[in-house]
């Protein structure tokens, strides 16, 4: 079962503004209050609420001014810590869920956060968390994120069924595909033309050789080597 989310919202303005999403429902009441207090205004029907559906709301990066948004997400960092930390508030899941990248099914994914500093502990909290901002590092791009429930048993069977079958990480496919992402991260600008981004790596490892004292055409002439072995492999 999906995580319920209450979603800020400020009304009184066409389209709504969103403003954050909380997990518990006590939380949500607090900052309400909280934004009322201190932002309401009767005369203009400005006012907050939350709800569990974020209907037409606009993000408040889009629907106000940044120093707006900075002065509203200030004041619901006060509420989520003007008191002692509630009871954790235990969600029923059907089981365990993976988070994933609508656009390929990758896991390896971000969401965009709102973090503070707690100087007793020295240490960054994760505060809040956006609804737009998300980014998978398998496909290399922006995306949404969904939640699949996780079924161990048919993971551990596809694991134990393919452990056979799964081929050696050097197999020259698989180099090569690993070390071009690689080569695009260090080259952004050339990340289309896989010639400018070879002489780039090229210079940059003779650089590298100079600076550590190396025989760059010795390493090249083992490099070769390696390749030719795993070629024929």
């Amino acid at each position: 079962m999906t995580q319920t989310h209450f979603h800020i919202v400020m009304t009184g303005t066409f389209p709504e503004v969103w403003l954050t999403d909380l997990l518990t429902e006590s939380l949500a009441v607090r900052v309400v209050e909280a934004l009322n207090a201190r932002f309401g205004d009767e005369a203009t029907h400005r006012s907050f609420l939350y709800r569990t559906e974020r209907g037409e709301a606009v993000s408040g990066w889009e629907g106000m001014s940044r120093e707006t948004w900075q002065k509203m997400h200030e004041a619901i960092s006060a509420a989520l810590h003007s008191q002692p930390a509630l009871p954790f508030e235990a969600v029923e899941l059907d089981g365990p869920l993976r988070v994933c990248c609508e656009t390929c099914g990758g896991t390896n994914v971000k969401r965009d956060a709102f973090a503070e500093w707690n100087e007793e502990l020295q240490l960054w909290e994760l505060a809040d968390l956006f609804d737009k901002g998300s980014f998978c590092d398998d496909c290399g791009c922006e995306t949404s994120l969904i939640e699949v429930a996780i079924d161990r048993a048919s993971d551990a069977s596809q694991q134990t069924d393919g452990a056979a079958d799964a081929p050696p990480d050097n197999v020259p496919d698989i180099q090569a595909d690993r070390v071009f992402r690689a080569v695009q991260q260090l080259y952004p600008d050339d990340a289309a033309d896989v010639g400018f981004l070879l002489a780039n790596l090229l210079g940059d490892l003779r650089h590298l050789a100079d600076k550590r004292g190396l025989n760059f055409a010795l390493c090249d002439r083992k490099g070769y080597s390696t390749y030719l072995e795993e070629k024929a492999a």
